[in-house]
C-alpha cells in the first residue's frame, strides 16, 4: 500500500502508528560526541547537547523495533553519511519512508502540477476530519494550525533548545492530557526533541497515533518559509483552492505572529517581506532603479518572483555599468543571464563565479556592497533573470553531465507482462555487464557525475566496488514501494518510474547542464557523438520499427527542461500507485516520451543488450 494511503487509513480507522523523521540535524547531534562533529546546533538553532544526543540514539534504537513505525529518511545534503549511520546503528530492518511525507517542497508549491501537493493534503484533511482527540506539541507561532487540524489541546514549547531543562515538564503536561486507555492523535512540531518525546509517550500510551509534522505547516501558518524555498503566495493559493481556509484565517489579530515568525523562524536564511493575501501584494515601494537594488527591494524580488522577472541593463550615455547588491547576510545569488549582440559581462570581481554560459553565482557578504560590472555597447543589453538567494557562501555542486544508470542486477523470478523470464543472464554476468556500463559512460561522456540506482542485496565486496566506481550509488533495499515495483510487479515500466523518481529526489542539491539516462548493462559505443547531446534540448530516438515508440534505454534531458521532466516523473509515480492498471496496456516507450518535448536523433550510439533473449542491437 502507498505510504499516504497507509497513513490516511490509519488516521481514519484510528489505528495506532508512528511517523517520525530522522534527518541530518538528528544525525549530527547523535554522533556529535562520538565522531567529533564541528557543528554545535542545527539550522533552527537547536543546540546539540550530550543529553539530547543520547536521547536521540536510544529513541531511534527503541522506536524502530516496534510495529507500524514509519521513519522519514533524510534525502538532502549528507544523504550518504546519514543513511550509513542510521543503518549501522541497529541490526534490525527499519521501515523507511519519505522524509518530506508531510512537508511541502518547492516543486509542489511553485509548479502547476498539484498531484503531489494533493497527496499530502489528504493526510492533513484526514486529521482535520478525525473525531479522535488531537494534541499538538509545537511553538506558539503555529496557533493557526487549529483551523487546519482541528486541534483540541496545544502544548506550547520554546522554539529551540528546550530539551535539557524542560523535557520532563513537557512530557508530563502532554501525559496529563491523554485520558487513560483512550486513543489520541499526538502531533509534534518541536524540533529534534520531538523524536525523544514521541518515544517516551509511546511507552506510556502505545495505542495512540504519533505524527511528526515538523516544519510542514510553518509557511502556511506564519507566512515565513523556514526552509528557504517557495513563496507564501503560492502555498496560500493552493490551500485556499484545495483545502479551504475559513474567514477567520485572515483575522488581523494574527498579524503579530507573521512579524515574529519572520524574525525567529529560519534564522539561517534572509528575512523576507510579509505577503498580504487580502490585497495580493507586499506593500513595498517600487524599484527606483533597476541597476541599484537595496536590501529591501532585493528581498521583495526574492519573495515575489523567483521564476520570470528580468532585470535589463541598457546603454545610457556611458558603456560601463554595474548592479549593486547589499545584504545583511552572507550568501550567494544564482543569476541566469543572456547576452545580446556581443555585449560583455565582465568577470572582474572575485565574488563572481561563472558556471557556464547560462548562469553564474555572486557571493554576497553581510553588510557590504557587491557589484557586477558590465561593458555594454550602445543600444545593446544584458538580461539578468531568475535571481535566487541562498544562505551560505558554499557553492552548490555543478556537473556538466549527470548520468543516471537504472539497474537491477539481482532480478526476481516473477514474470513480466511480456515474458516469464526477467533475464537469461546470471547475477554475476549482470554485475559484470553493469561495470562495463559504468566504464563506457566514463569513456564517452566528459565531466560526468554517475548515479547508479540498484536496490539489489549485494555482498559487501560488490557493494563497495559499485560505490567506488560511481559518484553516487543509491542502494535502497528496505523501501517496500520500490521493492514491490522492481521485484513483484509484472509491469517493468513501473519499476523504472520508481527508480527514476527516487533518484531525482536525491539530486536536489546538484546542478548540471545535461542529464542522461541509460539502462544498466547497456553500453555507450564508439559511434556515440557527444556534440549531438550537448545542447539545450531533450534528446530521444524514435524506434524505426514500432510506431509511436521512442527508446527509453537512453535519452537526455537538458537543465532548462529538467523541472518539467521532474514533474512528469513525479506525476507518473503517483499515478501508478493510485491505479496499478493505468498504463498496463501502453508501452513505456510510448506514454513516457509523449509527455515531453524533445529533438530526435537518428543514432544514439548505444549497444543494447536485451535481458530476456540473446540479442544485441546497435541503436
Amino acid at each position: 500500500m502507498d505510504r499516504t494511503d497507509y497513513i490516511v487509513e490509519c488516521v481514519r480507522n484510528n489505528t495506532p502508528f508512528i511517523f517520525c523523521k530522522f534527518g541530518d540535524g538528528e544525525y549530527f547531534c547523535m554522533c556529535k560526541f562520538s565522531e567529533k562533529v564541528d557543528l554545535d546546533r542545527n539550522c533552527d538553532n537547536d543546540n546539540f547537547t550530550r543529553k539530547l544526543s543520547n536521547g536521540l540514539v536510544e529513541s531511534f534504537k527503541y522506536i524502530t523495533t516496534k510495529q507500524n513505525v514509519l521513519v522519514g529518511k533524510w534525502i538532502g545534503d549528507n544523504y550518504d553519511k546519514t543513511s550509513k549511520y542510521y543503518d549501522n546503528l541497529v541490526n534490525h530492518e527499519v521501515l523507511w519512508t519519505d522524509y518530506d511525507t508531510l512537508i511541502f517542497d518547492y516543486h509542489e508549491i511553485e509548479t502547476d502540477n498539484p498531484e503531489q501537493f494533493l497527496k499530502k493534503i489528504r493526510i492533513y484533511k484526514e486529521i482535520q476530519n478525525s473525531k479522535t482527540k488531537k494534541i499538538y506539541i509545537c511553538n506558539n507561532l503555529l496557533i493557526k494550525s487549529e483551523f487546519l487540524l482541528g486541534v483540541d489541546n496545544f502544548v506550547f514549547v520554546p522554539l529551540n533548545s528546550w530539551f535539557d531543562n524542560q523535557f520532563i515538564k513537557i512530557l508530563n503536561e502532554v501525559n496529563q492530557l491523554i485520558p487513560e486507555n483512550e486513543k489520541c492523535i499526538i502531533m509534534t512540531s518541536c524540533g529534534m526533541s520531538a523524536k525523544v518525546l514521541i518515544t517516551e509517550l509511546y511507552k506510556l500510551h502505545p495505542n495512540c497515533i504519533y505524527i511528526d509534522i515538523g516544519s510542514g505547516l510553518d509557511l502556511i501558518c506564519t507566512k515565513r518559509n523556514s526552509r528557504g524555498f517557495a513563496s507564501y503566495k503560492n502555498i496560500h493559493l493552493k490551500f485556499k483552492e484545495f483545502y479551504g481556509l475559513p474567514q477567520e484565517w485572515y483575522d488581523p489579530k494574527y498579524n503579530y505572529l507573521y512579524k515574529e515568525a519572520n524574525l525567529k523562524f529560519g534564522t539561517h536564511i534572509p528575512k523576507t517581506l510579509i505577503y498580504d493575501e487580502i490585497n495580493d501584494n507586499i506593500n513595498q515601494p517600487k524599484y527606483s532603479s533597476i541597476f541599484e537594488i537595496n536590501s529591501n527591494n532585493f528581498y521583495q524580488y526574492y519573495l515575489v518572483d523567483t521564476e520570470s522577472h528580468n532585470f535589463i541593463a541598457k546603454f545610457c550615455n556611458e558603456n560601463n555599468y554595474f548592479i549593486s547588491f547589499k545584504s545583511k547576510y552572507n550568501g550567494k545569488i544564482r543569476i541566469e543571464y543572456e547576452v545580446f549582440d556581443d555585449s560583455i559581462l565582465l568577470n572582474n570581481n572575485s565574488n563572481v563565479h561563472m558556471i557556464n554560459k547560462n548562469f553564474f553565482y555572486l557571493i554576497v557578504n553581510s553588510n557590504s556592497e557587491t557589484k557586477i560590472n558590465f561593458t555594454i555597447k550602445e543600444n545593446q543589453k544584458i538580461v539578468l533573470k531568475n535571481l535566487k538567494f541562498t544562505y551560505g557562501t558554499t557553492l552548490p555542486k555543478f556537473y556538466e553531465n549527470i548520468v543516471f544508470i537504472s539497474s537491477k542486477i539481482y532480478v526476481s523470478s516473477k514474470p513480466f507482462t511480456y515474458t516469464n523470464v526477467r533475464s537469461i543472464y546470471s547475477p554475476e554476468t549482470r554485475y559484470e555487464q553493469t561495470i562495463k556500463t559504468i566504464d563506457s559512460v566514463r569513456k564517452f561522456i566528459p565531466n560526468c557525475y554517475i548515479v547508479l540506482f540498484d536496490n539489489s542485496e549485494f555482498t559487501p565486496d560488490k557493494l563497495n566496488i559499485l560505490r567506488v566506481l560511481t559518484d553516487l550509488f543509491i542502494n535502497e533495499t528496505n523501501d517496500p514501494i520500490i521493492n514491490y515495483y522492481t521485484n513483484e510487479c509484472e509491469n517493468k515500466a513501473y519499476g523504472e518510474i520508481c527508480q527514476t523518481y527516487y533518484t531525482l529526489k536525491q539530486l536536489t542539491t546538484i546542478e548540471f547542464k545535461n542529464f542522461f539516462k541509460i539502462s544498466g548493462r547497456y553500453l555507450i559505443n564508439e559511434s556515440f557523438d557527444y556534440s549531438l547531446y550537448n545542447n539545450d534540448f531533450n534528446i530521444f530516438k524514435k524506434n524505426p520499427i514500432i510506431t509511436q515508440e521512442y527508446y527509453t534505454s537512453f535519452y537526455k534531458i537538458s537543465w532548462s527542461n529538467y523541472k518539467k521532466y521532474f514533474s512528469v516523473v513525479s506525476k507518473l509515480f503517483n499515478e501508478i500507485q493510485s491505479d496499478n492498471n493505468i498504463y498496463y496496456d501502453i508501452p513505456y516507450e510510448v506514454f513516457f516520451p509523449s509527455k515531453l518535448e524533445f529533438n530526435k536523433v537518428d543514432y544514439l550510439g548505444i549497444t543494447e543488450i536485451i535481458a530476456v533473449k540473446n540479442s544485441i542491437n546497435y541503436i
